[in-house]
């Protein structure tokens, strides 16, 4: 067993159409639906992507929980290594069986959180978001007979403690850095010569350019093809939506509600500018801290620690 740093974020539960704490309401749920077969939540065209919550526990008063994705059926590439082989050769396996189970799945990603009244710590990971966990809990509260009708919990930032103190409060700006991506296009250029490869700008970053200039009375060429590709620094698309000082009243909630709406972006494309003059990146408004956590190889983090270090299965939670 290794200690890994792992980065865990600290999030405010928001209940909107309904009082009480997401803490409460959560028990309910699980104790209502006390077997994982019940709680799984099918996504995709086909429903093969599942998630769902695993091994609660209370520890100081706190609700732990571990929640999953997986693909139904999913295979995974492993390498076969031999330093004096021509080559190596990659096959797909399936998931190894585990005693007292029907199947197994590959995991697609695992979350780990914790949640205490509104109160909630987080330990996402690349497969499984904070936003996954915002849609999870959504639809797990909502099979519950506890959790009001039409009742929406959002897992909102809170700022540390520094730009609590400082009293920011009123957002005059947002300010978006986009990059702009490109893909090949294999073209025909006559009956005699052969084809060639152009570039052509893709991404939703450039779908909004190409929206604000038709707005704007400008018209970009159907197909735009460029005779080169270019890097993700290489061209950027800067966004900037600024509310008027004196119109507070009639936009600040819809400086709310874009705000709100950036809420689980975690790289620092965004910036926030205050009242005040003062800027911030996103990544400044959020609170997070790196904790060394037992873990098994050099991801899967574990509860049980003295049972692991005994040689018994180690169980994975926060």
């Amino acid at each position: 067993m290794d200690r890994k740093n792992k980065e865990v974020h600290y999030k405010k539960a928001v209940i909107q159409n309904g009082k009480g704490n997401l803490q409460s309401y959560l028990e309910a749920a699980l104790n209502e639906f006390p077997m994982p077969g019940f709680r799984v939540e099918w996504l995709g065209a086909d429903s093969s992507e599942g998630r769902v919550m695993l091994d609660e526990r209370h520890h100081s008063g706190m609700l732990c929980v571990t929640m999953t994705s997986h693909t139904r059926g999913a295979l995974q590439a492993v390498m076969g290594i031999a330093e004096k082989a021509n080559t190596w050769p990659i096959r797909q396996v399936k998931p190894p069986t585990l005693a007292g189970t029907e199947k197994t799945e590959f995991l697609d990603g695992y979350l780990f959180f914790g949640v205490w009244k509104n109160h909630v710590l987080v330990q996402p990971s690349r497969g499984c978001s904070i936003e996954a966990l915002e849609e999870h809990l959504n639809h797990f509260l909502r099979l519950s007979a506890k959790w009001p009708v039409n009742a929406h919990v959002t897992i909102e930032d809170s700022a540390p403690q520094e730009y609590r103190n400082k009293g920011f409060t009123q957002v005059q700006a947002f300010k978006l850095d986009v990059p702009v991506q490109t893909r090949p296009v294999t073209t025909r250029i006559d009956k005699v010569r052969s084809d060639t490869v152009k570039f052509r700008p893709t991404g939703a970053a450039w779908e909004g350019l190409k929206a604000i200039i038709k707005q704007l009375g400008g018209k970009l060429p159907e197909d735009s093809l460029i005779d080169g590709s270019f890097g993700a620094e290489d061209v950027h698309i800067k966004v900037e939506v600024t509310r008027r000082k004196k119109a507070l009243d009639t936009a600040g909630s819809f400086m709310d509600v874009l705000g709100n709406s950036l809420r689980h972006v975690t790289s620092d494309v965004v910036k926030i500018k205050f009242e005040d003059g003062t800027e911030l990146k996103g990544s400044d408004l959020k609170t997070k801290k790196a904790v060394r956590i037992d873990c098994l190889g050099k991801h899967l983090p574990v509860l049980q620690r003295e049972s692991a270090e005994a040689g018994e299965s180690a169980s994975p939670l926060l």
